[in-house]
């Protein structure tokens, strides 16, 4: 799901969202915080959700409800998509740094390139790869 890539970047959110698509059911709760702007959001997201759950299953409506999300996250916060890399190389998880002193992840722009700073990454330009 595209709005996904809007919040997500520890790969204990993998866990606890993407992979479940399709197989089991994904609760609100498991959430994290940052997975919403607003009350409003978070409200339409619950709506789906409940929907999803009681077939397992992610409709062409029910993503495009996500999708929708997504793109009006990215207006609101361009800088705001996350690699995909958690969920794409969960053997990784070695290189995430997670602790609740760390500071909130903060956004950068490298060679005119939006791109999330996360706890793992430095955002340096020998760090980054597209």
């Amino acid at each position: 799901m595209a709005w996904e890539r809007t919040w997500l970047y520890r790969v204990r959110d993998c866990y606890l969202v993407s992979w479940k698509l399709n197989d089991e059911e994904i609760r609100l709760s498991d959430m994290p915080g940052n997975a919403f702007d607003t009350p409003e959001e978070r409200n339409r997201v619950a709506a789906v959700l409940e929907k999803y759950n009681e077939d397992l299953t992610l409709t062409p409506e029910e993503d495009a409800v996500f999708a929708q999300l997504a793109r009006e996250r990215t207006v609101r916060h361009p800088c705001a998509h996350t690699s995909q890399f958690p969920c794409a190389a969960p053997s990784a998880s070695g290189l995430r740094r997670e602790s609740s002193s760390s500071p909130s992840p903060a956004t950068s722009f490298l060679s005119g390139t939006c791109i999330r700073k996360t706890p793992w990454t430095s955002a340096s330009p020998s760090s980054f790869s597209p």
